[in-house]
Parts: structure tokens; sequence; C-alpha cells
């Protein structure tokens, strides 16, 4: 005898029917318990089996294994009692339908009426053997009028009152015999019509947002297990670009919370892939509702990229900007003129210095040179000079502090400027050796005008100046980092004190926040990072100055920032192309193929008609709502909660898509297996 498997289980049998008969007594849950069953999924509009499975998982069962018992049971029972099975589901199905109706209007019960009538085809032919002749109207009359009579029979008897029972079984019957007839044939007449208007039937639920799947029905071509998959339309287009660009819900879960740790606003449309924010771009370009909340959300992110970009350098260098780098250069030199002023004063009062080596190097010739010009400008101003040297360069007196400083000043203000010589400069810098040299004559100086008598004095008034000078100078240094080269930035940076170090960042900080500053706000496609972090030498430069310890925390904030800009520059940027017309165009569901489908004439014709007139009524109106819907859930930059439970949605229906794949025709899973089973 030829052996069929079922479910994974071997079944010995003269026919695929006899197999599946077998089957249906083995799993059968018995009269009572099916028609609950198929009530409770009619009531719930296809989510008993859910809820029942999730309790027996909180209980210690498993979810699958009490899912896939369940299917098994209602099969089995399907193929007992369909016209039971279809009646329990519709009557189910008739309250969550009225409340659809009452809640969201036309549109909202012919949502839920339309799901209740998948059902109940489900119901009906889910099991098929005992409908399997059943191919014509006339058959399906035949056998409705059948199942009809002792159900009518029955309910008029127990209904009518006790001394009427006869009367009421004969009444009960005729109705029921009527009632059991015309459904039959009219379930039967969809049914056929369906075959041959399937493709059209199965756009129309897109746009009702009844949702298409795998279905155990021999027969009915289009009666899913509801609730199975995503009960949206938007949510359905949002998956099924996710899929195309390779991108799971799970992995942009993950991005994103990425995201939110660095502080940088991202969205399903940044790191759901090209093909996701190509259906953005679709669902702009179209306009509306939809092109509107796109077109605000990225403007919106793009214009508080500033502030976010500078606060990530803050915290990576440490420093703030103040913004205003002139003020913060005068405040630290005004600073080094009030500590220093009072000791500088002091110098005049001091006594002429009679070390030897200080007056060995006043007779250098570049240092009489300083001091000779420094008394020809005071006599230019009308000031009154007490000539150090006579017209044949010979000391006339001893030096004081006062002129130890100007040469000091003159000296440091000369390696200061550019290599290239100003035209009165009384002494070459012209080149470093010369710089050098000049370099080592003022420390000697210094030293030995530090050890003569008041030279105390004249060392504690150079450091009081010195240190806010020395701010000044780094800070002033930071402000060009810009233009600086990479060598230079890592030199300043290794070898600086930590003192210096500090002010060379927040000048650094300053003349990028000043760059920032300067760029284009206007623009469609806006993104600040240009302005310093453009190139390779720009970021290597950055990460030099940047504390190790910060640097990646401040690389990643920067990549996920020009992901965003990218993102934005791609949806809102270039002109209307064929790339973008092909995106509008997957964005909107176009009816013209059905419009031009439905001119058949006979049954076929008028319900393919009727379809096409129903989806072109409804086309403008849903796709507005799913393109806004669209737009909203791929652009929920500043709500991670609400953004985290849409995914989790999607992780979900994308589950239980998965667990329903393995509900398929029961004809299908009987398969002949040989004589011997492997």
């Amino acid at each position: 005898m030829p052996k069929y498997r079922i479910d994974g289980e071997i079944f010995n049998a003269a026919s695929p029917e006899e197999a599946y008969k077998q089957h249906s007594a083995r799993y059968s849950p018995g009269m009572v318990s099916g028609l609950v069953q198929h009530f409770n999924q009619g009531l719930s509009m296809g989510g008993a089996d859910e809820l029942q499975a999730g309790a027996e998982a909180a209980l210690g069962g498993k979810y699958r294994d009490s899912m896939d018992r369940q299917r098994r049971e209602r099969e089995a029972f399907q193929a007992q009692n369909p016209w039971l099975s279809a009646g329990a589901t519709a009557a189910g199905a008739i309250l969550p339908t009225a409340a659809a109706t009452f809640v969201g209007g036309p549109a909202g019960g012919a949502t839920a009426g339309g799901r209740a009538l998948q059902m109940t085809l489900n119901a009906l032919y889910g099991g098929g053997n005992a409908l399997r002749n059943v191919k014509t109207v006339t058959d399906a009359a035949r056998e409705g009028a059948r199942y009809g009579l002792p159900l009518g029979m029955a309910s008029g008897a127990l209904s009518a009152d006790p001394d009427s029972r006869t009367q009421g079984a004969i009444t009960g019957g005729a109705i029921g015999t009527g009632f059991g007839a015309g459904f039959g044939a009219g379930s039967q007449g969809l049914v056929s019509a369906g075959a041959k208007a399937a493709p059209y039937i199965r756009k129309v639920f897109d746009f009702l947002q009844i949702p298409t799947g795998p279905s155990v029905s021999r027969i009915a071509p289009s009666a899913p297990q509801a609730a199975e998959v995503p009960l949206s339309a938007a949510e359905i287009k949002i998956l099924e670009s996710l899929e195309r660009a390779g991108v799971t819900p799970e992995a942009a879960a993950m991005q994103l919370a990425r995201a939110r740790e660095q502080g940088v606003p991202l969205g399903l449309i940044d790191v759901g892939g090209q093909s996701t924010q190509r259906l953005a771009r679709g669902v702009r370009s179209v306009g509306g509702e939809g092109g509107e909340i796109i077109d605000s959300a990225l403007v919106n992110r793009a214009s508080g990229q500033r502030d976010r970009v500078v606060n990530f350098l803050e915290r990576a260098l440490g420093r703030k900007a103040s913004g205003d780098a002139g003020t913060t250069a005068d405040t630290l030199l005004n600073q080094a003129r009030t500590d220093a002023g009072p000791l500088y004063r002091q110098l005049d009062s001091l006594p002429p210095i009679t070390d030897e080596n200080v007056l060995m190097r006043f007779e250098l010739p570049a240092v009489k040179r300083i001091i000779q010009g420094d008394e020809a400008n005071r006599r230019d101003w009308g000031y009154t000079v007490d000539p150090l040297y006579d017209d044949a360069g010979n000391l006339l007196r001893m030096p004081t502090f006062r002129e130890v400083d100007i040469v000091n000043q003159r000296i440091k203000e000369g390696m200061s400027f550019s290599p290239v010589p100003r035209p009165q400069d009384p002494v070459d810098f012209g080149t470093r050796a010369t710089r050098g040299r000049a370099g080592e004559r003022r420390i000697e100086i210094l030293r030995d005008a530090d050890n003569a008598p008041g030279g105390e004095t004249y060392a504690s008034a150079r450091q009081s100046y010195a240190t806010p000078a020395a701010a000044r100078e780094n800070y002033e240094l930071g402000v060009g980092f810009p233009s600086a080269p990479l060598a230079d930035v890592r030199a300043l940076t290794e070898g600086a004190s930590p003192a210096n170090l500090k002010w060379y960042q927040r000048g650094v900080v300053e003349s990028l926040r000043g760059g920032i500053d300067k760029m284009p706000d206007l623009a469609s496609q806006p993104n600040v990072l240009r302005s310093f972090y453009g190139n390779r030498e720009a970021r290597a430069k950055l990460d030099a100055v940047v504390p190790p310890r910060r640097a990646e925390d401040l690389r990643t904030r920067l990549e996920l920032e020009n992901q965003a800009a990218q993102t934005g520059s791609f949806v809102r940027g270039g002109s209307q192309t064929a790339d973008k017309a092909f995106d509008a165009a997957d964005a909107v569901d176009v009816a013209a193929d059905m419009a031009g489908a439905a001119s058949g004439g006979g049954l076929k014709g008028t319900i393919v008609e009727g379809v096409a007139k129903l989806y072109n009524s409804l086309c403008s109106r849903v796709n507005e709502k799913t393109r806004a819907e669209i737009a909203r859930q791929l652009t929920n930059f500043d709500d991670p909660a609400a953004q985290q439970a849409f995914l989790q949605r999607l992780i979900e229906q994308q589950r239980r898509a998965e667990l329903r794949a393995q509900d398929v025709t029961a004809a299908a899973r009987a398969v002949i297996v040989q004589n011997e089973v492997n």
C-alpha cells in the first residue's frame, strides 16, 4: 500500500484523500473545541492562536509547538466539518467587523470585512477533503443545502417554544437549506471568479492593508491565515526595502542604538540601505504629506548639525570655544600686562648693570644697532633720550635693566615674524642660522642680567608676563590650525607643555568653530564636516591634536554625522531624473493596468471591473496615508522609544511570517513515499 507523508508523519493509505482523513482523525480536537477555536479566530481576526501560544509559553511551554498543534487541530476540524468551521469563523468575525465599521468608517469596515471573508473561506476550504468534488456553483449549492438542513433544523427546534418544536425544526430546516445553498453557491462563485481575478484582488488587498501569504487551502486562491505578516502597507513597503538592501530589522536596531549612544540622530532612512533611501526619495518626489514630512525632518536635522559637531569637538578636545578669537587673544595680552606692569615699572629704579658679561654682550654690533635704533625711534616721537653709546659706538654709561629688556623684546619679535627680513630690521633674522645665533645671545644676556643686583625683580617681571603671553601665543597658533602643515601640528602637540597644549587646543576649537560657522546652511545638501574633515590630511591633523582616549569616539560621531548628511544629499539632492521617477513609481501603486484589464465580459469582466473601480477609488486616499506613515517611520529621529518599538514590531512580524511559512497546503505536504521510507 502506498505511503504518504503529512506534517512529517507517514500514513498507509490507498489515496492522498484517505491519508488526509487519517491525519484529520488523529488531530481532530472534537466538536466543541473545534467550534470554539474557529469562533475565537474570527473574533480575534486571526490572533487567538498567538495569544494561546504566548500564554502556554509563559507557563513553560514552547510557542512554536503550540502554534503548530493548534494549526493541525484547526485543519483537521476543517477537513471533517468545513461548513461548521466556516460558520463559526464568520460568526466570530461579525463583532470586530462591526466595531471596525463604527470606529473607522467604510474604509475600516472594508478592511475588517475583507479579513473576515478571507478567514471564512479558509475555514470552509482549508481541509478540502469533504469538498474536494465541489467544482461548480451547482455542486457548492447542493453541498451547502445538505449541510445547512440539519443545522437549521436543530437551530429551529432549540429556539422554538416547547409546544412548537416540530414547526420550528421544519422552518429552521428550510432556512438552513436556503442559507447553506446560497452561501455555498456564492462562495464557489467567488472562488471561480477569484482564480481569474486573483492578481487584481491581491492589489486591492495591498491597499486595504490586508496581508496575503501562504494558505492552507486546497481550493480558495487567497485565503491566508490572518495577522501573520505586517499589518500595514507602510510596514510591508519598509520591510521590502530592508530585504532588498539585505538589512534585517535587528541589524538596523543595533545601528540606531549605536548612533543614539554617540548622540547622532539617525533613523531607518540612514541605516536601511540604498533601497530604503530610494523609497524615501520616491515618497518625497510624489509630494503631499509624506514629502513634507521627509523634507521637514531632513532640514531640521541638517540645521542642528552645526551645534552637534561643535559640541563633539569641544568634548573631544576638552575645551570650549568662545566664538570670538580676537577678544580672547586681547584678554590674554591685557592679563599679561596687568600682572607684569607693577614689576616692569620698578625697572627704572634698579641700579645700572655692572656685570662684565653683560657689558661684553652690549659691545656686540647687533646689540648696538638694536639700542641705537630704539633711541632714534624715541627721538622721532619727541621723547628725551640718554644715549648709551657715543658716535664711535663706545659705551657712555652702564646699561640699565630697561635696555636689557629692549634687547630681549626686539630679538623675540624678530624671531616670531616671517623669515623674510623687513626693510628696517636692525638685526638679520632672514635665515634659521641667524635666528639661532640671536636666540643664543638673548638667553646669555638674560642669564647674566638675572645674576646682577636687582636681577630678581626683572626675572619676576618677565615670568609674570610670560605665562599669559605664552598662552596667547599658543592660542593664536591653534587659531591657525586649519592652514598649518601636518608635520607642524604633530611637532607642536608632541613637544608642548600641558599648559601650552591646553591653549593650543582651545585655539584649534575656536578655528574649527569659525570654519563651521562660515559654511552655507541654506544649500540643499549642507554638511559642515567639509570645512575641516574633508580630506585625509585634515583628518590626520585632527587625530594628532585630540587626546588618544577620545579620538575613537570623535571619529565615530563624525562618521555618523557624515552618514546622516549623505542621506540628506541622496534623498533631497539632484534633479528629477529617470532614476527618481522610478523611485516615485515604486512609492505609488499605479492602477492603470487594472483599469485596462477590466474590459472582459461576463462574470470575470464584472468582478475585475468592480475590483478596478474599488482600487482606483481607494488609490489616492490609502496611498497618501501609506506614504505619510512611511515618511514618519523612516525619519523618526527624535523618539528613540517609538523608533525601537517600530523595529521590534517589524522583527515580530517577520518572525510570525517565518512561522506561517510552514503552514503550506495540505495536499502539497502529502507526498507519495516510495515503498520504503528512508
